[in-house]
């Protein structure tokens, strides 16, 4: 689908998309090296050479296109952790940097372009960008069998190619090291009735009162340091109850963990 969308280019040919994207595309198989590859980044070892090279090259192609290196955020981790976290500047949050200052919206005094600094930018998280990049190599090749692709270390190195600008494409370098034509876009998933709160911090929203259509919202919860805890130094009768049934049910479910995993090592699942 992916490839039949990127092939008909907004013209509305499904018919002849859908057949060039099935003549292309061969049966996938469980020993290919790619779909291994792959697999183990995403489900065993999130710190993988594969998603460091896509990311670490999108990043610098976003550096020499725009003139700011925004980092390539947290690695997944080993196993990948697929918590997406608090939606702010280094979670894919668009924020202002303006002087010294960094907000998600800003209706201030101080003039825009005065620093050198001052730009609007976005961090895409590291599984973001290394999908990306996955996304332009495999979309971006079209017909050019891998001996008639140019090679590349950075976004410069494409400038000259030849193969992209009969369509109106632009050549990206790719965590292959490889020039291929842009098909990946970035898309801003996020309600247009939330809108980041004026002057604030990155992380702070406002449900916009002009927005006319209806939709749902939904968050997790952020409880702000500021709420406060309370101590008790005695918790009285209710709570040795409380205490005791909280040992008995972790020592409950440690139990299971220990039972489960077994009986997964025995199946060889885990």
């Amino acid at each position: 689908a992916a490839l039949a969308s990127a092939y008909d280019g907004n013209d509305g040919d499904y018919e002849n998309s859908v057949q060039y994207a099935e003549g292309l595309i061969e049966e996938l198989d469980s020993s290919d090296e790619t779909l291994i590859d792959l697999s183990n980044c995403l489900f065993i070892d999130g710190n993988c050479e594969t998603l460091k090279a896509y990311t670490k090259i999108e990043n610098m192609n976003n550096r020499d296109e725009t003139g700011f290196d925004v980092g390539i955020g947290q690695d997944l981790g080993t196993p990948p952790n697929y918590y997406v976290s608090i939606f702010d500047r280094r979670n894919g949050q668009t924020y202002a940097q303006i002087g010294r200052g960094v907000y998600g919206s800003y209706t201030g005094d101080e003039e825009y372009g005065k620093a050198n600094t001052d730009a609007v930018l976005i961090q895409p998280n590291f599984l973001e960008m290394s999908v990306h990049g996955l996304l332009n190599d495999f979309l971006g090749r079209g017909t050019n069998g891998d001996d008639d692709l140019t090679s590349c270390q950075s976004l410069k190195d494409c400038s000259d190619v030849s193969y992209c600008s009969y369509s109106g494409d632009s050549a990206v370098c790719t965590g292959s090291n490889v020039c291929v034509c842009s098909r990946s876009h970035y898309h801003y998933a996020l309600d247009e009735a939330i809108v980041p709160a004026p002057n604030n911090y990155t992380g702070m929203f406002l449900i916009s009162s002009d927005d006319e259509g209806i939709s749902p919202a939904y968050s997790e919860p952020y409880w702000d340091s500021n709420i406060g805890v309370h101590v008790y130094r005695d918790g009285g009768e209710n709570g040795a109850w409380a205490l005791g049934a909280g040992i008995v049910l972790a020592g409950a479910w440690i139990a299971f963990t220990i039972y489960t995993k077994r009986a997964l090592r025995k199946e060889k699942l885990y």
